[in-house]
């Protein structure tokens, strides 16, 4: 197997050096040995006509690769301000010394236009201006429209498939976890570029010792909204239409303060709204806030009232309000303190109607609910940031808590049973995170790290019997770590890494008339970590070898074991657009203390679970090849990913259904997982009428084994799903959005078809056409959701929005659900069931806005 993958590397290696020709130089100014940065350098055909291009770096050196398929006659090199210079490609060498002469200009008077996108060294710079359609408001409005740029539903930024990992605005990491407060919020007309900061290290004293593959973005201001307090008020009231609700006063509103300087940044806002949005994700982290600690789970759930795949805004019968602010102060040339406060409130209302089949049960059992509940969100968070990011030394200090007082209830009728639900899943911590990094010289690095966190996690659930289950949980969890990296030889780096990390969690659980009964884990992990890493032009090879000395506690059981985990992460360049990447881990991963407790646990009120009683841990193999490519001369960004996963020692659950109570146990049996996926996706710009499309896609595999009755039966799961997007303005006054999604899924056994699930399709479709005479904006807004096997109900809904805009106020009015659809019904599987549910949707509505920048 090693042979075989060696060989598979020797001609990969082979193959990718054989498919392209390689140019290098150095290009300097006339009469000086300064080199020139930035400078372009094209490959031409014998027609002149740029096959290949490439830039200098600060330095001067390039490097430009052509694939061997294209024929080179020229070279040309050009840079503002000096005069281009053609060499033939039989006058050039390798290493070759290209001196340019400084060129005064003499420009006509014209009108100058920028680049919608271009490329400074390893920065991309996307001008809002090329991108921005007039409907747009945010700044994220305008993003999700560049190429190799997305954002999610949960306000995160991707590129090219991964999460950023900062979000800078002017070079400046206010937002932190939280940047979706700032992207959703802040006015597209007040940022000028949008910069992309490709394999981006944050930590300064890493910077060419460190390599990093994620991306930051970076929002450079128009200068009017530099160093100046700017705010905004919007309200909105309206009312329900249809005459089978009672009548409910609409609210809509936001008021913010805002202020980006070069030494004080700050952003304040109070949100306010009643029409379904959801304005919880602007708050919510979207990384862990501690470093390497994970978040810790309730062993309660909430009562689940949501519309599977379908957009909050159409079910929610809420009632939000949102406190955030946020300040960054540089404290000195290198030094910044960042104070974080934000809270939520909420009051939900849903109904829903479900039927549960169980795959997992002879006969294919079937439980009814019909629940009319709500569910009630009270939470606040706060953190304390302090930053020092020096070219010698990196210092951070991140004291942070959070706090909720959540509770659910709901009136269900469960197979014609009326039952009252009730549970209060509740959760805090605090926990600080230190990390200092010093550059020592001869590219040698010291890095020491230590975080905490304590959780609790009191939980209270009403049973069918009306007793209640009292959870109280605790989780501590520490990690104490340090690290020293150095160069060996050349360019290759090795690091040790060695540290402590301590988990310690623990429970109480309390029924009536019933003794209390407890369960505690404790797991003490001391690891030493030698990696290697090199960097070699194009071609970025790492691997690591952790030797994880893990002590495990369980009730009366304890264990200690030596583990090996070891990591490779491939990545080259073959071409200036093109990287390949391979990643290779092995994952051993000790299961949480709910999973091992034999002691039974609710998590809602009829579903209840028990663990082995014993220690146990997972087993799992990840191997990655990641083809990304990127182009911003033509605008063309894409990325394919081929994943395969094997799991090994998963449990086998045993499930019965007593009355309406589903209870899943282990059996004592275990099994693997093989799961393989293939997903990618293709953006695409043109200049012409700021077209833009995106086309996406995913396809995965999974083949495992499910306990039914005692009978261990092979099952395979099939999942797909494609989207197209796009947005194109053919006019001034015309524009138009559109998305459509398709997805597919099935579950299949492989011993027995009876067993077989039929396969699910559904299709999404959203267009959205403005049209924008002057300062008028009419928005029309068309969804709809079908299936041709029935799986999703055929849904349609239709908005529309007039509004009149100026460059200090908008007024508007817009009509939501004109035609006044209640329901919507789907299917979807899951490992163990199949469910179809009937969810109530918002009536038709009618709101009037009216906002004002200040």
């Amino acid at each position: 197997m090693r042979l075989s993958l060696l060989t598979f590397f020797v001609w990969l290696m082979t193959v990718v050096a054989n498919a392209q020709t390689s140019f290098s130089g150095r290009v300097v100014a006339d009469g000086s040995k300064k080199g020139l940065g930035w400078a372009s350098v094209v490959a031409e055909d014998s027609r002149r006509k740029p096959i290949a291009f490439a830039q200098t770096k600060e330095d001067g050196t390039f490097e430009l690769k052509v694939p061997e398929s294209k024929k080179v006659m020229q070279l040309s090199f050009s840079l503002l301000g000096y005069a281009k210079k053609s060499i033939s490609i039989d006058n050039f060498t390798n290493g070759q010394k290209i001196i340019l002469r400084e060129e005064t200009l003499m420009l006509k008077e014209v009108k100058a236009t920028s680049k919608r996108l271009r490329q400074r060294s390893d920065t991309l710079v996307y001008s809002v201006a090329g991108f921005r359609h007039k409907q747009d408001r945010s700044i994220a409005d305008v993003i999700a429209k560049m190429p190799g740029l997305e954002v999610r539903q949960d306000g995160s930024i991707l590129f090219q498939g991964k999460p950023i990992n900062n979000f800078y605005i002017e070079g400046m990491n206010m937002m932190g976890n939280n940047y979706s407060v700032a992207s959703e919020n802040i006015n597209a007309n007040k940022v000028k570029n949008v910069e992309v900061l490709t394999n981006h290290q944050k930590v300064k004293a890493l910077r060419g010792v460190q390599f990093s593959d994620q991306a930051a973005l970076n929002l450079v201001l128009e200068e009017d909204a530099k160093n100046t307090w700017v705010g905004l008020l919007e309200t909105g009231l309206g009312t329900t239409l249809q005459k089978s609700e009672a009548d409910r006063l609409l609210r809509d509103g936001r008021l913010m303060a805002m202020m980006f300087g070069g030494k004080m940044q700050s952003l304040s806002m109070y949100k306010w709204n009643n029409t379904g949005k959801n304005i919880q994700r602007e708050i919510r982290d979207l990384q862990n806030s501690i470093d390497d600690i994970g978040s810790v789970s309730n062993m309660t759930s909430g009562i689940g009232l949501s519309a599977p795949g379908l957009m909050r805004e159409r079910y929610a019968m809420n009632d939000s309000r949102l406190l955030a602010t946020n300040w960054l102060h540089k404290a000195g040339q290198d030094a910044t303190i960042r104070l974080q406060l934000n809270g939520y409130l909420d009051n939900t209302e849903g109904k829903r109607h479900s039927e549960t089949i169980y795959s997992d049960l002879m006969g294919g059992a079937v439980i009814t609910e019909d629940a009319n509940g709500e569910n009630r969100h009270s939470q606040w968070k706060g953190e304390l940031k302090y930053e020092r990011n020096g070219a010698k030394l990196f210092v951070v200090n991140v004291l942070s808590g959070y706090m909720d007082f959540d509770k659910s209830w709901a009136s269900t009728l469960t197979n014609d049973k009326g039952i009252r639900q009730e549970t209060t899943p509740r959760k805090r911590w605090v926990g600080d995170h230190l990390e200092i990094v010093k550059a020592l010289g001869n590219d040698r690095v010291l890095k020491l790290n230590a975080s905490g966190v304590i959780n609790y996690l009191p939980g209270s659930l009403l049973l069918t019997d009306s007793s209640r289950q009292h959870i109280d949980q605790h989780a501590t969890q520490l990690r104490v770590g340090a690290s020293f990296r150095h160069k060996l030889f050349h360019r290759l780096y090795v690091s040790y890494n060695t540290g402590v990390d301590y988990d310690d969690e623990r429970f109480t659980i309390r029924l009536h008339n019933q003794k209390p009964q407890s369960d505690s884990y404790q797991q003490l992990n001391c690891y030493f970590e030698p990696s290697f890493n090199i960097k070699y032009n194009d071609l970025e090879w790492t691997t690591s070898m952790p030797l994880r000395l893990v002590s495990r506690h369980f009730g009366n059981e304890s264990n200690t074991k030596m583990i090996v985990t070891p990591m490779m992460n491939l990545r080259y360049q073959i071409l200036s657009q093109l990287t390949v990447m391979v990643n290779y881990n092995y994952n051993w991963q000790p299961t949480s203390l709910e999973d091992m407790t034999a002691i039974p646990v609710y998590s809602n009120y009829r579903n209840y679970s028990t663990g082995f009683g014993k220690l146990y841990a997972e087993n799992s193999h990840n191997g990655t090849l990641r083809f990304e490519y990127s182009d911003p001369v033509i605008g063309l960004f894409g990325n394919i990913n081929g994943n395969l996963m094997y799991y090994d020692d998963l449990p086998l659950y045993n499930s019965q259904l007593d009355g309406i109570f589903y209870h899943s146990s282990p059996s004592g049996d275990f099994k693997s997982n093989t799961t393989w996926m293939l997903s990618g996706r293709i953006s695409k710009s043109l200049g012409t009428m700021k077209f833009i499309a995106a086309v996406d896609g995913q396809l995965s595999s999974t083949h495992t084994s499910t306990m039914i009755n005692g009978l261990r039966l092979p099952f395979r799961y099939d999942r797909a799903s494609c989207g197209v997007s796009f947005s194109i303005r053919p006019l001034q006054t015309l524009s138009f959005e559109e998305e459509s999604h398709y997805q597919y899924s099935r579950q299949v056994s492989t011993s027995d078809h009876s067993f077989d699930s039929r396969a699910l399709r559904s299709f999404t479709h959203t267009l959205k056409t403005f049209y924008m005479p002057r300062n008028w904006q009419i928005e029309w807004t068309n969804e709809m959701y079908h299936s041709n096997d029935h799986s999703v109900s055929f849904t349609y809904f239709s908005d529309i929005q007039v509004s009149y805009r100026t460059k200090k106020w908008e007024a508007g009015i817009q009509m939501n659900n004109i035609f006044g659809t209640r329901q919507y019904e789907r299917h979807y599987i899951s490992s163990y069931y199949t469910r179809y549910t009937i969810s109530h949707l918002r009536p038709r509505e009618i709101l009037c806005k009216i906002s004002f920048d200040m």
